[in-house]
């Protein structure tokens, strides 16, 4: 039985073809003249070509069909670390989104202690009070950096596995 890719089925009926050419160039007996056997021989070598010729087409499948079939296991390898990692992605947000909700719930409880009411007040000089605004304007700038870093880094991860989802589902239509 013929496994596929596999052109060595193809040689027992390359031997075939060129006996059944013998057998014909030994029918037409050594009477004939040289014109009929140099038309058989003309036809043996025809036949000869074209099997040649299919072999050379099977060989060509088969090597597309090889590499289309390891193309599709690349494909099911990105597919299965994408899934993989928009899991971890989404538990990453999940994480961030907690950290989050339990700062604003402590800051709603235990209050804004950075405020600047509390920062004029609490201040000895002139000098303390510009002191204690940079620190807070400092905090405030750092937790907002912090903040966007976060969802900037989110959405970029997002937006690389959708985007490699979308292309699978691309070639995935294609194939």
């Amino acid at each position: 039985m013929l496994s596929r890719g596999s052109i060595a089925g193809w040689t027992p009926i390359a031997v075939l073809v060129a006996a059944l050419a013998a057998v014909l160039l030994l029918a037409s007996g050594s009477a004939s003249a040289d014109s009929s056997i140099s038309s058989k021989r003309a036809q043996a070598e025809a036949i000869i070509a074209k099997v040649q010729q299919l072999q050379s087409g099977v060989e060509q499948a088969s090597n597309a069909y090889a590499g289309a079939t390891a193309q599709l296991q690349r494909i099911n390898g990105d597919l299965h670390t994408n899934t993989l990692n928009l899991v971890a992605a989404k538990r990453s947000l999940r994480i961030a989104q907690n950290a989050v909700a339990a700062r604003l719930r402590d800051m709603y409880v235990n209050g804004n202690r950075d405020s600047t009411l509390e920062v004029l007040l609490g201040a000895s000089s002139l000098d303390d009070i510009i002191t204690r605004l940079d620190a807070m304007s400092r905090v405030s700038n750092q937790d907002r950096a912090a903040e966007r870093r976060s969802i900037e880094s989110s959405l970029a991860e997002q937006q690389q596995l959708f985007w490699w989802v979308y292309v699978e589902m691309v070639l995935l239509k294609g194939s």
